[in-house]
């Protein structure tokens, strides 16, 4: 993989065959920013509306229990700022897709775990918590180890995202998160990043392949140029509440609905009792006049 188009950042190191974001060594950040596809006369930041990213990447060590801390993509409005977050600045502008591969937080997430992030430049991403209070969308996807491939597609025509990881040997693709809540304007950079902390891992990229799908929904370069004052939000979305909430959310729902039921069954019962009592007064003076 030679450097045409990229440039790098920190510790990163561009060899003939992959990209070393990090080596396994502790306190190490290293990123990589796409500044020209190939083979087109097109400079970045991106000015699709729509588009998709593949990443052939590897996150390893030998030997160890304890390693870490991961690895992101971004798509963001400034690449020059940099900080904490995997080498990215806490307060950065635009999509982050992080892929954790250890717990700061004592959430009890399954490790590894991809965390979608959306921040207007205004919020703060909390790395002890590992980002739980601004994501909008998790799963947990055993990607550490081997090579992986991961697709991250943006259809900014229907504000949806779509993560998916693929089994690079047997070419299967599992579904990690889909969203159709997500605006994004035109006009950002695409970036990959990894840092190590007190815990350390290898986090290699072996390819990228950038690809714009305007063709796919007939959206010209014009169209595209309208959405880059579009600020980064989530449109009509709630967030899922957690589970254990869930439950006790149906725990009640189920006795108020069953206390309703009773309260209907006691006022009908009422209704029907003095009903009857009415009949059989009335039944009773009738019977007494043909004496």
């Amino acid at each position: 993989m030679d450097n045409y188009g990229w440039t790098t950042s920190g510790t990163a190191l561009i060899s003939s065959d992959k990209i070393i974001l990090t080596s396994d060594t502790k306190s190490q950040a290293g990123s990589i920013w796409l500044l020209k596809v190939r083979f087109l006369i097109i400079f970045l930041p991106v000015h699709f509306r729509n588009w998709r990213v593949k990443i052939d990447f590897r996150i390893h060590s030998e030997g160890k229990k304890l390693f870490g801390d991961g690895l992101a993509f971004w798509y963001i409005k400034s690449y020059a700022d940099t900080g904490s977050v995997y080498g990215v600045n806490e307060r950065f502008n635009g999509l982050g897709i992080i892929l954790d591969t250890y717990p700061n937080h004592e959430k009890s997430e399954e490790y590894p775990r991809v965390s979608a992030q959306l921040n207007d430049g205004t919020k703060m991403y909390d790395a002890l918590k590992d980002g739980f209070p601004t994501e909008f969308e998790s799963c947990s996807y055993d990607f550490r180890r081997s090579s992986t491939n991961i697709f991250i597609s943006y259809f900014g025509s229907n504000s949806t995202l779509v993560v998916e990881f693929e089994d690079p040997i047997h070419y299967i693709r599992s579904s990690c998160i889909m969203s159709d809540f997500v605006l994004l304007p035109t006009g950002y950079y695409i970036g990959i990043s990894a840092a190590t902390g007190d815990l350390s891992d290898n986090h290699e990229v072996y390819s990228v392949d950038f690809e714009s799908l305007d063709d796919m929904f007939h959206v010209d370069r014009q169209t595209s140029a309208k959405y880059e004052k579009v600020k980064p939000e989530l449109k009509n979305f709630h967030k899922q509440i957690p589970e254990a909430k869930r439950e006790s959310g149906g725990f009640w729902r189920f006795i108020k609905r069953l206390s309703l039921f009773i309260l209907i069954l006691f006022i009908g019962g009422t209704i029907v009792q003095v009903a009857y009592m009415i009949w059989k007064k009335r039944e009773k003076e009738r019977r007494k006049r043909f004496y």
